[in-house]
């Protein structure tokens, strides 16, 4: 704005003047004016100050605005070239891919940026948690653990977001594990060095201690007691079959103790190599049972410290659910392992010592389940299988194979032993009770065998290396024993046969061997073979260890756990079909072959002895005329001459099988010869013959002969053959009355068949009075018909 002319501002002054200042009295007022005229301009002064800077500051304003309007045209105008070169990319893109390609490598670098930002930021958590445990392990171990913990949680996290993410970040999962493995291992060993200097200091592993070593031992047990395996190690689910060596196991946090003892054991396991892995006499791989007794021997003698000393200090804190005893006693199992490692190679290589050192491992374990009911912690006693079972486990049971294969030759080669010795298939009286059937010695010795066997599987813990030794071994030994006991039955049938007699040309020898006392005693091997482990079978199948066994297959066969071994088992071991029945015991079927074998056996006893009876009876069955025998001749000979063959052949029959059977069977066995006699007493002598009353009394002489023969085996066999007995009453009957005072005036034959014929009431009142109960009235008249003069009057 421009300023006022100087002609201007007079004009202004002028008439300003003139309107305050007309009259003289106003000059009065000229002070007055004066003072209003400078506070006026005093006041627009500070007006135009006051515009002056406020015009300053719109110039600065304005001066800014047009640098931003400016920068913002540059920078619209670099973004148009941005834009346009863009746009040019795409017009000149032969695709719409090429775009989208440059866009996800840009979002991949983005997330790059991302993932390693999150891996700085856990290293440096690492790192941070690391140095926390690390600057108070030594002083405060419990604090310790605090930072480590967190660190394991970190790892733990990492390991289950990076198989969720399909292994996106293996190298950091990998290094965080490995620090937490690493610094773990840090606070062991330097916890451990710090212990074992008090140690050193106290003197262990000597248990007088005195009151200041006692304070010392324990300030330094309880710091190294707060490093124990966390829960999910506790409760890992290990499979020791993967493991190359059993050090692997003791290596396993699951079957690790408490570091507190296994510094304690270090003392322990010098000793122990002094002793048994250097080159003492003490060191020999054929005699497990020394260091096995050593390492006994320790747990016996420190049982009471741990039990007095160590458990009230584990119990004061928070490890009370640990047991003092069961912990030093893990800590020794490695020293076990470790020797059992270096003496594996030399004990494949000599089967008996894999054998013997098997059998001395399981008495160890024995003793540790019922001395001390010994599991590692976390583990319930029950599930505790022994080092025997993770010997046999590892490497994929390499060792067990090995060691059921010398077990095997052993029992196949004492099996064959035993069929080949001369005596193999002698009666054996000795070895049961005279009130039993007598077995063969090899079927007696078999079944020695394969009890032998049992005890020597029956302590494994692996149902499956059971079942191996049950199949591989004692069902296959049962098996050739069937086989050879049915091939010789089936010989013995094919030599009795006639078309085998034809084929064979049977010899006087072979005949000889398949008759007579001869031809029963090869039966009678049979017979007590089969019969004595067909028992044994059955027994075994009330034991409680095979028992167990069948249901133990019985609920893997129907979950479908065996595979293929079902199969074989299901037919040696009577697993039903469906292998869903719970009746039934492990060698049921087996035990049926055998009886099956038995029962021909039985028969062909049977049919040898009633042979034999009919053979010697030819002669006896040739008396022409039973009719016309001569009553001195009979009264003088007492039986028939024809009848002696018989009565030898009773006379060496009946005493062998009353001796080979027990009296039972003989009874029940020797009763059916009787009766297949009394058949053919009635069948083709009787029926076929007539007699007089000198010839009725003759052939009842004649069986009184020979049930008084066998009065001594058979006491009742008049009883037994009490059809024939009833029909030699009815051929004797007198035809005269020789005595008319005695009781039996009226048992003449024309009495009785005058009754008899007359009708049945008073035919059953004679057969009653006669004391005949067996035969009907029919087949009591067709006998008293046999008689030539039924009917003389």
């Amino acid at each position: 704005m421009a300023s006022p002319q100087p002609k201007e501002q007079d004009a202004r002054v002028y008439d300003y003047l003139n309107d305050k200042i007309q009259t003289s009295a106003d000059l009065r007022s000229l002070d007055s004016l004066l003072n209003t005229l400078k506070n006026q301009h005093s006041l627009l002064q500070q007006q135009l100050d006051q515009v002056g800077k406020d015009l300053d500051e719109a110039e600065t304003e304005q001066k800014q605005h047009s640098s931003s309007v400016l920068t913002k045209s540059h920078e619209y105008l670099q973004r148009q070239v941005e834009i346009d070169t863009r746009l040019e990319k795409v017009r000149t893109s032969q695709t719409v891919s090429d775009v989208v390609s440059n866009y996800r490598r840009n979002l991949d670098r983005l997330k790059q940026l991302e993932i390693a930002k999150g891996y700085i930021t856990i290293l440096q958590a690492v790192n941070i948690l690391k140095k926390q445990t690390q600057d108070v392990i030594a002083s405060d171990p419990k604090a310790a653990l605090v930072p480590y913990y967190q660190l394991q949680q970190i790892s733990a996290q990492l390991r289950r977001k990076h198989e969720i993410a399909e292994g996106a970040a293996v190298h950091l999962v990998e290094y965080v594990e490995q620090a937490t493995a690493q610094l773990w291992d840090d606070m062991k060993e330097r916890l451990s060095k710090q212990f074992q200097t008090t140690l050193d200091a106290v003197g262990w592993p000597t248990q007088d201690l005195s009151l200041e070593k006692m304070q010392q031992f324990e300030a330094e047990f309880v710091k190294i007691l707060a490093l124990r395996k966390t829960d999910e190690e506790i409760a890992a689910n290990v499979d020791i079959s993967t493991f190359n060596t059993l050090n692997q196991i003791s290596q396993s946090p699951k079957y690790a103790p408490l570091l507190a003892f296994t510094a304690l054991s270090k003392a322990f396991a010098l000793r122990f190599r002094y002793h048994f892995e250097g080159d003492r006499q003490t060191n020999k791989v054929e005699k497990p049972e020394w260091y096995l007794q050593h390492i006994e021997n320790l747990i016996r003698e420190y049982q009471p410290f741990c039990t007095e000393f160590l458990q009230p200090i584990i119990d004061s804190g928070e490890l009370r659910n640990h047991d003092a005893v069961q912990e030093f006693i893990t800590s020794l199992l490695p020293i076990i392992r470790r020797k059992i490692d270096s003496d594996l190679p030399l004990l494949v290589a000599q089967g008996p010592l894999a054998s013997h050192f098997v059998q001395e491992l399981i008495k160890f374990d024995v003793m540790l389940r019922d001395e001390y009911l010994y599991s590692p912690f976390g583990v319930d006693p029950d599930d505790w299988r022994g080092v025997t079972h993770e010997v046999l486990t590892i490497n994929d049971s390499d060792f067990f194979k090995k060691w059921l294969a010398v077990e095997k030759d052993f029992a196949f080669t004492r099996y064959e032993n035993i069929i080949a010795a001369e005596d193999a298939w002698a009666i054996d009286y000795d070895s049961v009770e005279p009130n039993e059937t007598k077995p063969t010695k090899s079927a007696f010795r078999v079944k020695e065998l394969l009890e032998l066997v049992t005890e020597r599987y029956r302590p494994l813990q692996s149902f499956s290396q059971k079942l191996r030794f049950l199949t591989d071994i004692q069902i296959t030994i049962l098996d050739k024993y069937h086989d050879r006991v049915h091939s010789s039955i089936e010989a013995f049938k094919m030599l009795s046969s006639s078309i085998g007699r034809a084929v064979q040309g049977m010899g006087k020898q072979d005949a000889e061997s398949i008759t007579g006392l001869t031809g029963l005693e090869r039966l009678c091997r049979v017979y007590g073979s089969a019969l004595f482990l067909g028992n044994c079978m059955r027994d075994w199948g009330e034991d409680l260890f095979f028992l167990e066994m069948w249901e133990e297959l019985g609920s893997r066969a129907r979950k479908n756990t065996i595979g293929g071994l079902i199969s074989s088992i299901a037919s040696l071991a009577s697993a039903s079909q469906s292998q869903t029945e719970e009746e039934g015991a492990l060698f049921d079927e087996m035990a049926t072959s055998y009886s099956t074998i038995l029962r021909e056996a039985a028969n062909m006893i049977h049919d040898l002895t009633s042979n034999a009876i009919r053979e010697d009876l030819k002669a006896y069955y040739k008396i022409p005329q039973w009719q016309v025998i001569d009553d001195a001749e009979s009264k003088e000979s007492g039986h028939s001459s024809e009848l002696v063959p018989l009565l030898k052949t009773l006379s060496s029959f009946c005493p062998y099988l009353s001796r080979f059977w027990a009296p039972n069977v003989f009874q029940r066995e020797f009763r059916r010869v009787l009766i297949s006699t009394e058949n053919y007493f009635l069948d083709s002598i009787v029926s076929r013959n007539q007699f007089s009353e000198q010839g009725g009394q003759q052939f009842f002489q004649d069986m009184q002969a020979v049930w008084s023969a066998l009065h001594q085996w058979v006491p009742d066999a008049p009883g037994v053959m009490r059809r024939l007995h009833e029909t030699c009453i009815l051929l004797a009957l007198p035809a005269e009355v020789k005595d008319p005072d005695s009781s039996e005036a009226q048992r003449t034959l024309k009495h009785v068949v005058d009754c008899m014929f007359e009708d049945n009431q008073k035919a059953r009142a004679v057969m009653e009075e006669l004391g005949i109960y067996s035969l009907t009235i029919s087949e009591a008249r067709n006998t008293l018909q046999r008689r030539v003069d039924s009917w003389q009057k």
